[in-house]
């Protein structure tokens, strides 16, 4: 004989009826079953229970640090940006600078010849100069030789130009003596 009970969400009544169909003592023994099983389930319901709380637990405390992985790759994301836009002027100078480089490097270059040849030629006019000056003091050494004979000759001009006058007033005397003896 089956009694009516009303059927469960599990379907608990049905597998009830099922049971109760056979003898009372495998009645009993399917009871006990069930009641350990229901056991073991409400077990199993708490630690899931238990286990619920915790993932929820982790889901709020994963939530929270995705929150705040978000707000930090927000702010990487800008710093990025801002070392991005960095890398690019820095880039940029980095190239106007390598190119001011090389032209200054030409120019040390073309300055290093110039000042070779400005080095040689120098010592081209220090030895120049040298010599220059060499020449010039044999030729105010010359000079001054030249300058004391000038004097001498200055002064034996002027002796011989009197003895010249001399001579000159002698001759024109001469010469009025021999007229006045021939005129004799």
């Amino acid at each position: 004989m089956e009694v009516p009970m009303e059927e469960d969400k599990m379907g608990i009544s049905s597998t009830y009826q099922r049971w109760t169909g056979s003898n009372f003592f495998s009645t009993i023994v399917i009871y006990s079953a069930l009641k350990s099983d229901y056991s073991a389930l409400k077990s199993d319901y708490s630690a899931l229970k238990s286990d619920y709380s915790a993932l929820k637990s982790d889901y709020s405390a994963l939530k929270s640090d995705y929150s705040a992985l978000k707000s930090d790759y927000s702010a990487l994301k800008s710093d990025y940006s801002a070392l991005k836009s960095d890398y690019s002027a820095l880039k940029s100078d980095y190239f106007a600078l390598k190119s001011d480089y090389s032209a200054l490097k030409s120019d040390h270059s073309a300055l290093k010849s110039d000042y070779s040849v400005l080095k040689s030629d120098h010592s081209a006019l220090k030895s120049d100069h040298s010599a220059l000056k060499s020449d010039h003091s044999a030729l105010k050494s010359d000079h001054s030789a030249l300058k004391s004979d000038y004097s001498a000759l200055k002064s034996d001009y002027s002796a011989l130009k009197s003895d010249y006058s001399a001579l000159k007033s002698d001759y024109s005397a001469l010469k009025s003596d021999i007229k006045n003896i021939h005129k004799l």
